[in-house]
């Protein structure tokens, strides 16, 4: 599969994550995701922000990014006290995939 020049805006938000851990190494949960709807040009939504946050740990669990530490979110980020969310940085795999569908 030949890669193409890619309009960054256009790429799934998956791609989007794998692409910012990447270029800034290790993030926080909310780091990264206040990233994406910068990136994306998106409203920052109570429910973008659990999907992204899901999606981190879906990558985690299929070996693309892994947990580094851990932080508690602000109580007024995800509407509630005391939630847990994850640092994470980009494994090798999570490299060569994104490599493999995505050229800057």
């Amino acid at each position: 599969m030949e890669k193409k020049p890619t309009n960054l805006k256009l790429i799934p938000t998956k791609s989007m994550l794998l692409l910012l851990f990447k270029k800034n190494g290790e993030m926080g949960t909310i780091e990264a995701t206040d990233k994406v709807f910068e990136a994306e040009g998106m409203k920052p939504t109570l429910r973008w922000k659990w999907v992204i946050r899901f999606y981190m740990m879906e990558m985690e669990i299929n070996g693309m990014l892994v947990n580094v530490g851990y932080d508690i979110a602000p109580a007024d980020y995800y509407g509630q006290e005391n939630v847990v969310v994850g640092r994470y940085k980009i494994t090798k795999l999570g490299i060569e995939r994104i490599d493999a569908v995505v050229t800057e």
